[in-house]
């Protein structure tokens, strides 16, 4: 544990600032010029002294996830705007997932959002994910310039968020008719701001101020591309802009959402290849499924979180072999529910036809692996909160074409 002293690094772009916990992530206000990356998930609830985050006024630097994710992440108070206040001058965050985040405040003229309350002058935020809520508690009058979101509050001066998505809720408890904008994306965009590949499928509370499902309010030469929003969840559409791409985003109901076909002019995006890596597209889209990050998925990190006990859940994955007889992936179940689930078990959702005899094993340790159908949850003893680890085994026969694609499932049974 670094406690505030980083894993590693010196902050340049070659060897940034290494962030392992929660005390690391709050270090980034002394220097918010420099860069800075995820080696590890982070769950604020484990940290006592860290139960209410302090925002960081400020950030010109660049923060990478790493495809790593933030759990209970919260900050509430009479000035709170989320992670970071405000986004400066060609700053980047990207490749970051927030899981049962909050972001609440008090205050009467705020920008509000998970990550970052506002971003200006080329920042970016891209490849990322929220699933919470942001909630504006305040009774008094707001200027209707304010903005709320998961992503962002209000995005403007030529900033950008990309493939980005967000679940959860946007709530408003302000008094005024005109007051803030509410989006599940983010609040407002204006001054050439650009949201694109984005979707969100987020409750917008409150009955006074203008909302909608991903953005609130287009104005002022921004532009929002290819990005769509759950109607079935919230209908409100917004104001859009008056000129090209200024609208607030496509409504689609829950099942269209999850219909492939919608993002094709997603499918050629690709993220910067790591290393020695090959690039690999930054969606995983699979008809039947919610759109996905690839990052969520490459990253080896599955966050599996039952509706209740009677469902099945079944998360979808891609998984890459290149060449060889067999591929084995590391997969960590994360769930507040895992005393109440049964077992584990993976089948194909696009079986390959490279080999007729390609199959599926499971086991919970590498060395041996133990070639099982199942993993019986109930024969274990667990904690709560605790992470179960366990492994996916592809193997054939044949030598497989060098780049075939699987799409696997993972089912966990309730009891």
């Amino acid at each position: 544990m670094a406690d505030g002293n980083f894993a590693g690094g010196d902050g340049s772009v070659e060897y940034p600032f290494l962030i392992e916990d929660i005390y690391d992530l709050s270090a980034i206000r002394n220097n918010t010029s420099a860069h800075y990356k995820l080696i590890k998930d982070i769950d604020q609830e484990k940290f006592p002294l860290f139960n209410n985050f302090i925002p960081i006024p400020t950030f010109d630097g660049k923060l990478d996830g790493n495809g790593h994710w933030i759990y209970n992440f919260k900050t509430t108070g009479s000035g709170a705007r989320g992670m970071i206040v405000s986004l400066l001058g060609n700053s980047m965050i990207c490749n970051i997932n927030f899981s049962n985040a909050l972001s609440s405040s008090s205050a009467s003229n705020s920008n509000l959002a998970i990550i970052v309350g506002e971003a200006f002058g080329n920042s970016i935020l891209k490849n990322c994910y929220v699933y919470g809520v942001t909630s504006s508690t305040s009774t008094n009058n707001v200027s209707a310039s304010s903005g709320y979101g998961l992503i962002a509050g209000v995005l403007s001066e030529y900033s950008s968020i990309k493939n980005c998505y967000a679940i959860g809720t946007v709530t408003y408890s302000r008094n005024n008719s005109s007051g803030g904008r509410r989006g599940g994306i983010c609040g407002r965009a204006q001054n050439n701001a650009t949201i694109e590949n984005c979707y969100s499928r987020v409750i917008v509370n409150g009955s006074n101020a203008v909302g909608s499902g991903l953005v609130a309010v287009v104005s002022d030469d921004a532009q929002v591309i290819n990005c769509f929003w759950d109607s079935s969840i919230e209908s409100r559409t917004g104001t859009p802009g008056t000129g090209a791409n200024q609208t607030t985003g496509t409504p689609l109901i829950t099942e269209q959402l999850m219909e492939s076909i919608n993002f094709v002019e997603w499918d050629g995006d690709y993220q910067e290849p790591v290393g020695d890596e090959q690039p690999v597209k930054t969606w995983s889209i699979v008809n039947g499924y919610f759109p996905r990050l690839f990052h969520q998925i490459r990253n080896r990190m599955m966050m599996v979180e039952p509706r209740d006990n009677t469902e099945i859940t079944d998360i979808n994955f891609g998984y890459i072999v290149a060449g060889g007889q067999s591929a084995i992936r590391e997969v960590t179940l994360r769930s507040k529910y895992l005393l109440d689930l049964e077992k584990i078990e993976v089948w194909w959702n696009r079986k390959p036809t490279i080999s007729p005899y390609t199959r599926l094993r499971l086991s919970r340790t590498i060395e041996p692996f133990e070639e099982l159908e199942v993993i019986q949850l109930s024969e274990l003893e667990l904690k709560f909160m605790e992470e179960v680890k366990f492994y996916v085994k592809v193997s054939t026969d044949e030598e497989l074409d060098e780049g075939g694609a699987f799409d696997l499932n993972v089912r966990v049974t309730p009891k």
